[in-house]
C-alpha cells in the first residue's frame, strides 16, 4: 500500500513525501494478521465462524493473498532504484567523448561544445530521488538524494568524477567526524543523519567548500551544511527549526539561503513563518537573519544586494542588503531595500540582468495544479523595485528558475510548456508544450553564445515531471530531441523529476526521480 505522509498541499513549495511501505512492512503486517488469527481464533472456533459467516473469513483470506501479491510486485519494481549505487558507465562512449573534448577543446568561457544528438555517457543510480540540480566544478559533479521515511526524509550528498561517474565520496551524516566550524560531532547528535536534499549545492568562492540546505517540505529542524569539496568532510552546520529547500547563493565569504515555513493544514505557518539566513562560509558563523514569509525561492546576489522571493503567505519579492547588522547600523541603513507584492507566491529562483530583476511564480505547487491555475512572470527595477512589466498569460505556475539570455527570458510552466518572453516588455515570443499531460517542474539550461541580439545558435534543455529530457531551439521553441531519464524498469509514480539540467564543458548532467544522476555529451554542430 502507498501511504501519503503529507496530506495538506497549501502552497507552491509543498512537496509531500510518499513512501512505499508495502515493501518493508508487508511481512510484518502479514505476521500480525496471522498472529491475531492464531491467538484470537483457535482452529475450532475458526471452523465455527466459517460456518456462521463464511464470507468474512473468505474476505480475510483474499485480502491476505492480494496484499502478498501486491507487496511482491512493489518489491520487484522498487529494487531497480534502491539496491545498487554503483555507477553504470558506458566506457566506449566515455572514450569517444574524451577524444572529442581533446580535438575540440572548450572555449575560454568554459561552455564547450553544445550537447547535440545526446549520447549517454554514464548513470549513477544514487539510491534515492535526485531532486537537486547538479553542481559541476573542477572535474567533479555534486548532487543530493532524498528518500522517504516515517519521520520525514533522509538524504545523501555525493561527489562523482565528471567524466566517468565514479563515486569519489558520499556523506549521509552517519560517520563520526568533528565539524571544524562548530566543534560538534555530527554523529553524536540525536538526529545526525542528514535530511533529504531538495536544495541544490553551491560552491564557495574559493572552490574549497560545497554548501547545501537540507529537508523537504514536511521536515523540520534542518541545517545549512558545508562540506569540504575534496573529501566530503563536514566543515560546519548551522541548525534551524525549519527546512531549507532554497538553494544557497554565495558572494565572497558570505552564503545566503531561505528557510521555509512549516505549514498547517490550513496553509498558515505552524511556528516560525520563515527567514533569510546569512552565514560566513569560512567558519560557519551566523551573520544575520531577516524575517520573511516562506522564502523557499533561491536567492540571487548582485552588487551587495540579495534578491529573493517570498512564498506562501508572503507573495512578494524582496531586496535585502547583505552587510552585517553592525555595518548597517553604523551606516544608518535598514536591511530591507524594497519589497513588492506579486499577488502569487514566488518560489522559483530570482534572475538578475543589468537593471532588471526577474521573478516568477503562481498558485500551484510541485504536486498539484490549482483548481484555476495561474502563473506569472514579473520584471522589477533593481534599484527601486518598481514593476516594469508583468506577464500573467503563462497558464500555470512557474516553478523552475527563469533564465535571461540576450533579449529573451526562457522559463517553464506547470502546464508542461517552455516559453520565451521578450526581456523589454514581457511579450510572449513563443511557447511550446513538450509532452501532453506532463507538467514541467524544472527550470531550463541554455547552451550557446550570444552574437548580438536576438539569440543566435542557442539551445534550451529541460525535464518533464515524468522524466523526459528535451532539447529545444531557443530561437523558436522547436523540439529537437527527447530522452527518457528515469529508470526503465522503475519509471516512477510520483512524477517528481524536477532537477534542472546543467551544462559544463560540453557535457549535460541531470537528475531524476528514479534514474539517479545521468551524464550526456554531444558534439559541435
Amino acid at each position: 500500500m502507498i501511504i501519503q505522509l503529507s496530506i495538506s498541499l497549501p502552497g507552491p513549495a509543498v512537496i509531500p513525501v510518499f513512501t512505499n511501505i508495502g515493501v518493508t512492512l508487508l511481512p510484518s503486517f502479514l505476521a500480525a494478521v496471522l498472529s491475531a488469527l492464531t491467538v484470537l481464533v483457535n482452529p475450532r472456533m475458526l471452523v465455527v465462524r466459517a460456518r456462521q459467516r463464511p464470507g468474512a473469513v473468505s474476505a480475510i483470506g483474499a485480502a491476505i493473498i492480494v496484499l502478498s501479491v501486491f507487496g511482491c510486485w512493489l518489491a520487484v519494481h522498487s529494487r531497480a532504484s534502491t539496491v545498487d549505487d554503483t555507477a553504470v558507465i558506458d566506457w566506449p562512449r566515455v572514450a569517444l567523448a574524451l577524444i572529442e573534448a581533446r580535438e575540440h577543446p572548450s572555449a575560454d568561457d568554459g561552455s564547450g561544445p553544445i550537447p547535440v544528438a545526446f549520447a549517454a555517457a554514464w548513470r549513477y543510480p544514487a539510491g534515492g530521488m535526485v531532486l537537486t540540480s547538479p553542481l559541476a566544478a573542477a572535474g567533479r559533479v555534486y548532487g543530493g538524494t532524498a528518500r522517504p521515511s516515517f519521520m520525514g526524509t533522509t538524504g545523501t550528498l555525493f561527489c562523482l568524477d565528471a567524466k566517468t561517474g565514479e563515486e569519489l565520496w558520499r556523506a549521509d551524516g552517519s560517520e563520526p567526524q568533528d565539524e571544524r566550524g562548530t566543534g560538534r560531532s555530527a554523529a553524536n547528535e540525536p538526529d545526525s543523519r542528514f535530511k533529504g536534499f531538495f536544495s541544490s549545492p553551491a560552491l564557495s568562492a574559493d572552490g574549497r567548500y560545497v554548501i547545501v540546505g537540507q529537508g523537504l517540505h514536511e521536515d523540520n529542524n534542518c541545517s545549512l551544511l558545508c562540506f569540504e569539496a575534496d573529501s566530503g568532510r563536514l566543515h560546519w552546520r548551522v541548525p534551524t527549526e525549519l527546512h531549507i529547500e532554497s538553494s544557497p547563493a554565495v558572494a565572497g565569504d558570505i552564503v545566503v539561503v531561505g528557510c521555509g515555513a512549516i505549514e498547517r493544514s490550513d496553509g498558515k505557518p505552524a511556528g516560525n513563518p520563515g527567514f533569510v539566513l546569512a552565514v560566513r562560509v569560512s567558519d560557519g558563523t551566523e551573520l544575520w537573519r531577516y524575517p520573511l514569509a516562506d522564502p523557499e525561492s533561491s536567492p540571487t546576489i548582485a552588487d551587495g544586494i540579495v534578491y529573493i522571493g517570498s512564498g506562501v503567505n508572503g507573495n512578494a519579492v524582496a531586496a535585502l542588503r547583505i552587510e552585517s547588522d553592525a555595518a548597517l547600523q553604523a551606516a544608518g541603513q535598514p536591511r530591507l531595500l524594497w519589497s513588492v507584492d506579486t499577488r502569487f507566491p514566488i518560489v522559483s529562483a530570482v534572475a538578475v540582468a543589468e537593471d532588471l530583476v526577474v521573478a516568477a511564480g503562481g498558485n500551484g505547487d510541485y504536486v498539484i495544479s490549482a483548481e484555476s491555475p495561474a502563473g506569472i512572470v514579473l520584471a522589477f527595477d533593481r534599484r527601486t523595485g518598481a514593476i516594469r512589466w508583468r506577464q500573467e498569460a503563462i497558464g500555470d505556475t512557474v516553478l523552475g528558475a527563469p533564465v535571461i539570455a540576450g533579449d529573451k527570458i526562457i522559463c517553464t510552466s506547470r502546464r508542461g510548456e517552455v516559453l520565451a518572453l521578450a526581456l523589454n516588455d514581457g511579450a510572449i515570443r513563443w511557447r511550446r508544450r513538450v509532452r501532453e499531460n506532463d507538467p514541467i517542474l524544472a527550470g531550463v539550461a541554455l547552451a550557446g553564445r550570444v552574437e548580438g541580439s536576438p539569440i543566435a545558435d542557442w539551445v534550451a534543455y529541460t525535464v518533464t515531471s515524468s522524466g523526459w529530457l528535451a532539447r529545444l531551439d531557443a530561437a523558436d521553441g522547436r523540439i529537437l530531441e527527447t530522452h527518457f531519464i528515469n529508470d526503465n524498469h522503475n519509471p516512477g509514480f510520483r512524477r517528481l523529476s524536477l532537477s534542472t539540467p546543467i551544462i559544463a564543458d560540453g557535457w549535460l548532467y541531470v537528475g531524476s526521480e528514479t534514474g539517479g544522476l545521468r551524464a550526456f555529451f554531444g558534439t559541435r554542430r
